[in-house]
């Protein structure tokens, strides 16, 4: 039972202290097993079954969240288990060097030089920047350089008007995808567990 009612902390350390203290582990311990369980997949562990139950009960099931201290210190010590001793801030940083999608979505305005290729394009209003179009092999396609008189958006990557061929294939985009961090993405891949029915359960 881990009642955090019954106990007043002054500072967000001391009720990480506190929560190490009950699982008879040091904050280090805590996050390790924390990490593993999110990267892995282990949400049956003690660790990642208390840290979920806590979250649930004492944030958002009862009116326990109306203490600000108490919130405070929950935050922070989620804080600590996602980002560990790199910081939150640091954390996000780092998560915005990532990119994930197959898409590129540059937008231009008027007098830019794009180009449409009618071999990979499922659409004829597709659209290539520069860049996409160089990076592509499109050598013997069905091409042609255009000026945009209104505007536009680069549609590599956009297999709904693109066909695989013409983007997924690309140098370009398979250095963006390839940069794929399983750590940084664990914890809000699963975090989201958390937010799932518990009533049923008891510390």
């Amino acid at each position: 039972m881990m009642d955090i009612d019954e106990v007043e902390f002054s500072d967000p350390p001391e009720f990480v202290k506190y929560v190490c203290g009950r699982l008879n582990m040091t904050k280090e311990e805590l996050r390790e097993e924390f990490h593993d369980a999110c990267v892995n997949g282990h949400f049956d562990s003690p660790v990642y079954s208390t840290v979920r139950k806590l979250f649930r009960f004492h944030c958002f099931c009862t009116s326990r969240f109306r203490n600000k201290n108490k919130m405070l210190c929950i935050t922070k010590l989620f804080e600590y288990l996602i980002s560990g001793t790199i910081g939150f801030d640091n954390l996000r940083r780092r998560l915005k060097e990532y990119d994930y999608s197959a898409r590129c979505s540059l937008v231009w305005t008027t007098n830019y030089f794009a180009y449409r290729c009618r071999t990979c394009g499922m659409s004829p209003s597709m659209s290539l920047c520069s860049s996409c179009f160089t990076a592509g092999n499109h050598e013997g396609h069905d091409f042609n350089k255009f000026k945009s008189h209104a505007g536009g958006a680069c549609d590599c990557g956009d297999s709904s008007v693109m066909k695989k061929s013409g983007h997924f294939l690309t140098t370009y985009h398979q250095i963006n995808t390839s940069r794929y961090c399983i750590d940084l993405l664990a914890y809000k891949r699963y975090l989201g567990l958390f937010n799932r029915p518990v009533l049923s359960e008891k510390f």
